[in-house]
């Protein structure tokens, strides 16, 4: 995918720049409302049990927690507008240029194979989805990541080791694996739309054929 965003002359690479930072952005900012909420009612519950929840002073964790969360609700949206926007722009690159090779590879006016075009649609769709589905929530998990494995590196460099180990194996071992399965299954998903999509056009044609003779009988 990266190779192919190069070859098409690297279309909205700010966009993607910036799509890419208010992830890590939002990531951070659920980190730290999530930390600040368990902070707030666990100091809450404490100062309640020990009989000094009077003393205490709730105004300024539930403004903290309550700006924290816009803050998370307003870089969430921005990166998906951003992200939406660059994605555009890249079918606007890619999609032209498909169909132009399309029409430069076929002889005259012959039809595409429904079952090639499938597979054609289906890989266009991945392409221009997989920076809003894979990409840009990879670098938020990565921010993510590399914030909870400094937060345990401070206790323990060895539990810092085992977590870093923990999310290599979940971060790249399942994900290859969920891929292979994947693939093959989107293979299998492709052929089967090409061939209905070739049953549909082949009875289209067919009651096209049935129709026209009919009503030239009529006339």
């Amino acid at each position: 995918m990266i190779a192919l965003w190069t070859f098409l002359g690297r279309p909205a690479a700010r966009s993607f720049v910036l799509a890419m930072t208010l992830s890590v952005l939002s990531s951070l900012l659920g980190i730290a409302l999530l930390g600040l909420s368990g902070w707030f009612l666990a100091a809450a519950a404490a100062a309640g049990a020990s009989g000094a929840s009077y003393a205490f002073n709730h105004l300024y964790p539930s403004t903290g927690v309550r700006t924290i969360a816009v803050g998370r609700v307003a870089s969430r949206y921005a990166e998906q507008l951003v992200g939406h926007e660059a994605t555009l722009e890249v079918s606007a690159a890619i999609r032209p240029l498909v169909f132009e090779r399309i029409a430069r590879a076929e002889l005259g006016l012959a039809a595409l194979p429904a079952r090639d075009l499938a597979v054609i649609v289906d890989d266009v769709g991945a392409v221009e989805g997989g920076f809003l589905r894979v990409v840009s929530p990879a670098f938020g998990v990565g921010a993510a990541v590399l914030v909870a494995i400094g937060w345990v590196a401070a206790v323990s460099a060895l539990a810092s080791m085992a977590v870093l180990i923990l999310f290599a194996v979940a971060c790249v071992g399942a994900p290859y694996l969920l891929l292979r399965r994947a693939r093959a299954a989107a293979v299998s998903l492709a052929s089967e739309q090409g061939a209905l999509r070739s049953d549909v056009t082949g009875v289209v044609e067919n009651a096209i054929e049935w129709t026209y003779p009919a009503s030239s009988a009529r006339r």
